[in-house]
C-alpha cells in the first residue's frame, strides 16, 4: 500500500507544483492557462517603445515565463528606446497585476556611439538610467544590411541562436565609453527584433 502511494505521489507531484497563470497579449481579454513546467513562473512583461518623445509602441503580454525570460532593461539606438519591464512571481494567478510605466531615466554619464542613418556611425549617444553597455547590431533583411549603435542594459545583451529565413544579424555589447566600434560576433533575437522595429520607424 505504502508503495502504491509513493508511486502516485511521484506522478502527481510535477503537476502538484505547475502553475495556474493569466494568459494574454496587447489588450486582449487574459484567460487561464496551466504551466508546461514546474521550472515556470507566472509573469507579465511589458514593453514601452519611445520614439522621441513620443510613445509609439506599449504592449503588455502574461503568460508562463522561465527565470531568463522575466528581463528589465532597455536598448537605445537613439532614433528610437525600448524598454522592458517585467514583473513575475510564483503563485496562481498571481500576474493579475497592471506594470507602471516606468520613471524617466535621467543620464548616467556612459557615452556610446551612434548611428544618423546607415552610413555615419559616429555620432554620440548619452546613455541613460541602467544602460552600462555600448551596443552594435548589425541585421541584413532583403539583402539590404543595416547598422545601429547605441546603449543598452546588460541583460539585453545575452546571446542565442537566431534561424530565421531571410534575416542575419550579428549583436555585441561591450563596456566603456564609445567601445561599440568593434564588430559584433553574436545573435541575439531580442535586440534584432528591437532593431527592426527602429528601422521601421527610421523609414516612415
Amino acid at each position: 500500500m505504502h508503495l502504491f502511494i509513493l508511486i502516485i505521489g511521484l506522478v502527481l507531484f510535477p503537476q502538484a507544483y505547475t502553475l495556474n497563470c493569466y494568459l494574454c497579449a496587447g489588450g486582449s481579454t487574459c484567460t487561464q492557462m496551466q504551466c508546461p513546467s514546474e521550472k515556470n513562473q507566472c509573469g507579465a512583461i511589458r514593453m514601452i517603445t519611445y520614439n522621441g518623445n513620443s510613445k509609439t509602441l506599449d504592449n503588455t503580454s502574461k503568460s508562463c515565463f522561465t527565470t531568463q525570460e522575466c528581463i528589465k532593461g532597455s536598448i537605445n539606438f537613439g532614433v528610437s528606446r525600448n524598454v522592458f519591464t517585467s514583473d513575475c512571481c510564483n503563485s496562481d494567478l498571481c500576474n493579475d497585476k497592471m506594470i507602471p510605466e516606468p520613471q524617466k531615466p535621467k543620464p548616467n554619464g556612459k557615452k556610446c556611439y551612434r548611428c544618423d542613418g546607415n552610413a555615419d556611425c559616429s555620432g554620440t549617444l548619452n546613455c541613460d538610467g541602467d544602460e552600462d553597455q555600448c551596443i552594435k547590431a548589425s541585421v541584413t533583411l532583403e539583402g539590404k544590411t543595416h547598422t545601429m549603435k547605441g546603449c543598452a542594459t546588460k541583460s539585453m545583451c545575452g546571446s542565442s541562436s537566431m534561424s530565421i529565413p531571410g534575416l542575419s544579424g550579428s549583436v555585441s555589447c561591450c563596456e566603456g565609453n564609445y567601445c561599440n566600434g568593434a564588430k559584433g560576433v553574436s545573435a541575439n533575437i531580442l535586440v534584432l527584433a528591437t532593431m527592426l522595429m527602429s528601422i521601421y520607424f527610421l523609414s516612415n
